[in-house]
C-alpha cells in the first residue's frame, strides 16, 4: 500500500470513528467536517484544482452538502475544508458511496502532494 492510500484509510477510519457518536444520537443532526492540509510548497497549485474537481464533484452529486475550501493567507501552502451535511444518514451516504466513487474518478492524492497526513474532525453545528 503506498503512503497516499495509507492516508487515505487514516481519514476514513478516523472518519468512521468519529461518526459512531452522531449515529447513536440524533439521525437529523447536521454532521460537520473541517479538515486541513498541508501540502508541498511546489503542489499547491495542483492540490487546489483538484480541490476545485472535488468540489464540482460533490456539488453534482450531492445537492444538499455543502463544500468550502479555503486557501491561508499567512501560507499559501495550507488549506482547510468546511464540509457538511444535513444528517448523519446523507454524511454516511457520502462516506460509504460520494466519497469512493469521486477518488475512483479523480484517483487519490498523488505521492508527496501532502507534507504530512491531514487534519479531519467532525462536529455538530450547533448555530444556523
Amino acid at each position: 500500500m503506498n503512503v497516499t492510500k495509507s492516508i487515505w484509510a487514516l481519514v476514513v477510519i478516523a472518519a468512521t470513528t468519529l461518526a459512531a457518536p452522531y449515529a447513536e444520537s440524533a439521525q437529523g443532526e447536521v454532521v460537520v467536517a473541517i479538515s486541513r492540509f498541508e501540502v508541498a510548497p511546489d503542489q499547491a497549485a495542483e492540490f487546489e484544482a483538484r480541490l476545485l474537481r472535488g468540489a464540482e464533484f460533490y456539488r453534482k452529486a450531492e445537492p444538499d452538502m455543502t463544500f468550502h475550501a479555503h486557501r491561508s493567507k499567512k501560507d499559501a501552502h495550507v488549506f482547510v475544508v468546511y464540509e457538511s451535511w444535513p444528517s448523519v444518514a446523507a454524511y454516511e451516504h457520502h462516506r460509504t458511496v460520494v466519497r469512493p466513487a469521486r477518488l475512483k474518478e479523480t484517483g487519490p492524492t498523488p505521492p508527496g502532494m501532502l507534507v504530512k497526513p491531514p487534519q479531519s474532525e467532525l462536529f455538530t453545528r450547533l448555530t444556523d
